[in-house]
């Protein structure tokens, strides 16, 4: 920078210094503290590491500058971005021309052309140039093509600077210097053209409209080798100053998206999603449109989650659809286990976005009320019995009973306080009493499933008359979710098969009943289709232990404690997209999580109970739950009142 000139031949600038201003725009670092330039000016990419390099333009030169050499210095640096405030007035490109004449133009602009394509450059650097302020400045006709000759100027007319200037906008004609070359028209304060820029004309198709009047820049001048001034200028206008803004939107968006976007697909992206509404819709005035960042860097149409090789392959799910609803054994095993971990998912343009992966992954918390209120009303307690059939109502369960056959409807196949067959707590069973001993039930929830849940299996109980012992040994098939957990979108699609054991013991003391129930299952879990790649075997537990007593007639007193199913062994695989390359190839990550939980929920639970209270029965029960939905977290307590009769 010029302010920053070593040696004994310092310049003086009696103007401020035109590359100073244009570079602040772009990256200007913010004041520090207690600094005598106004502290809340910073330039739109701050941060960004920038050079500058001076172009001589109008001076008196000893010899020809080499532009060539120029360009291949500059380029030679490999920087993402070549902001390009300069110009030359009064020459422009027109429409249709001549195969002669753009070879005359190829000619006249010898090797940088060849220069500025980068031919052999996988990802060129963006050429942003600023369009010229050459509208409605005054002109000779007779010399200048784009004069419009008008009496009110002293020199015949006005320059009507309908395209940028010639050097500016090769790319009309230079089909090799398209796709990474820019240029920038500036829009005035009140949002239309500003008065003095050149229009997008011909360059139309790769020229966009940024803020360029009454801007605030960074000012240096010096007036010796020892004095200088710094300051800031408020009100700079110029289509200059409306180069960097895209230049730093750029910078910006290359961050945003973690240089994960080529710089051609950078320069498409800002094209395509610039303000076009309004007045912004005229393409020989604004080109591509309004400069809009806010859309540059939001999803162009739904994220989605892309599970095949590319940006554009056929394999991807809707963000907004890509959900893990965890089952209750769960706990926040999985989610805390990928806390920080994130996940891409890209939009309509092949742009990445990138989402906190635990946001995705929901947990199933405590049990909700009217569920806890249904298992306060189990097993059911009133029955009808008309000849041999026994008929039962308890809280939406009906059940059938002749024989030896029994027809339930609404009910978990087990009555056990806490065992995974709770989670089919909508099933269809039938159970079949083999002798006094044995029985077998075969049950399904698929017909009344919520969200798509289904589960069926069969249950063996061996429970003998007089003994305080019991066993059972049962299967739960789950083809659409694990444990109660579903995966939707990207997450792929999960089943499982559980073997469940449990032994169930019960005595007589002093006039208590106690029970104790201990249950442990093996499942085997599948994945497929999705970021989860593969779960392993898993192991669940659950415990209760129960003390009923009857006070009164009437009055019966519960005291019980339980664990409800838990996953004590777990782990599992995921694949995630986690960016893309520059040329669209999708990069993943592998990722293993244990999905044991942080808590282990606990319910002391008191019920007390009495029988012909208005016609009917009355219960309540006072709970208590330490780590609630297996999560370290705050115990939780309710209670619950419920009123049932038969009719």
């Amino acid at each position: 920078m010029l302010d920053e000139t070593n040696g004994n031949d310092v310049p003086v600038l009696t103007e401020p210094s035109h590359g100073t201003g244009t570079v602040s725009v772009l990256a200007a670092q913010p004041s520090a503290p207690g600094s005598s330039i106004q502290n809340d000016f910073v330039g739109l990419a701050y941060g960004a590491k920038f050079e500058l390099y001076a172009i001589p333009l109008g001076a008196e030169l000893s010899e020809p500058f080499d532009w060539d050499k120029a360009y291949e210095t500059v380029l030679s640096r490999e920087a993402d971005i070549l902001n390009l405030s300069f110009g030359k007035t009064g020459k422009f490109i027109k429409n249709h021309l001549s195969p002669d004449a753009v070879k005359e133009l190829r000619m006249e602009y010898g090797g940088r052309i060849a220069i500025m394509a980068q031919k052999d450059t996988a990802d060129p650097t963006i050429l942003v140039w600023a369009a010229g302020n050459d509208h409605g400045g005054e002109c000779y006709p007779d010399f200048d093509e784009s004069c419009v000759p008008n009496s009110g100027s002293s020199r015949g007319g006005y320059r009507n600077a309908d395209s940028p200037g010639a050097g500016n906008s090769l790319m009309t004609v230079i089909e090799e210097l398209r796709g990474h070359t820019v240029v920038v028209v500036a829009a005035g304060k009140d949002g239309s053209i500003w008065s003095d820029s050149n229009r997008c004309g011909v360059a139309g198709s790769w020229c966009i409209t940024a803020p360029g009047d009454g801007i605030a820049a960074a000012s240096f001048t010096r007036q010796s080798k020892s004095q200088v001034t710094r300051t800031i200028e408020t009100d700079i206008s110029g289509t200059s100053f409306a180069a960097p803004m895209v230049s730093g939107g750029l910078a910006l968006m290359k961050q945003l998206f973690r240089d994960q976007l080529s710089n051609r697909d950078l320069v498409t992206r800002m094209f395509a999603t610039a303000n076009k509404s309004g007045i912004y819709a005229d393409k020989a005035i604004y080109g591509q449109g309004l400069m809009d960042l806010g859309a540059a860097v939001t999803p162009v149409g739904p994220a989605r989650v892309e599970l095949g090789e590319s940006v554009t392959g056929a394999a991807s799910y809707s963000l907004h659809n890509t959900v893990l609803r965890l089952g209750a054994a769960f706990g926040d095993g999985l989610p805390r286990a990928l806390a920080g971990r994130q996940i891409a998912a890209f939009d309509a343009m092949g742009a990445p976005f990138w989402f906190d992966l635990p946001d995705l992954v929901h947990t199933s918390g405590h049990a909700s009320s009217m569920t806890r209120l249904g298992r306060l009303w189990r097993p059911a307690d009133e029955a009808d019995r008309v000849g041999g059939t026994r008929f039962s109502f308890g809280h939406s369960a009906v059940s059938v009973e002749r024989g030896r056959l029994r027809l339930a409807l609404q009910e978990p196949p087990s009555n056990a306080e806490s065992s995974l067959f709770n989670s089919a707590e909508d099933a269809a069973t039938v159970t079949f009493r083999m002798d006094r001993s044995l029985e077998a039930t075969a049950f399904t929830s698929a017909s009344a499933a919520p969200r798509g849940v289904s589960r069926f299996g069969g249950l063996l109980a061996w429970r003998p008359p007089g003994r305080s012992l019991g066993m059972r040994l049962g299967w739960l098939d789950e083809p659409k979710s694990l444990l109660g957990t579903q995966a939707d979108g990207g997450f792929g699609r999960l089943s499982s098969r559980s073997v469940v054991t449990g032994v169930e013991a019960g005595v007589e003391f002093q006039g208590w009943r106690l029970a104790a129930d201990t249950e442990l299952a093996l499942v085997e879990p599948y994945a497929s289709g999705g970021i989860i790649t593969r779960l392993s075997d898993m192991v669940t537990s659950a415990v209760s232990f129960r003390a009923a007593r009857r006070v009164t007639e009437r009055d019966e007193l519960v005291f019980s404690l339980s664990q409800p199913p838990r996953i004590e062994r777990g782990s599992s695989s995921l694949t995630l997209p986690v960016g893309r390359t520059r040329d669209g190839a999708i990069r993943y990550e592998p990722v293993s999580a244990k999905i044991t939980p942080s808590g282990r929920q606990i319910d002391l639970a008191v019920r007390w109970s009495r029988s012909r209270v208005g016609g009917g029965m009355l219960r309540m029960e006072a709970a208590l739950s330490r780590d609630p939905g297996h999560i370290d977290t705050k115990p939780s307590f309710g209670v619950l009142a419920g009123w049932r009769t038969t009719f």
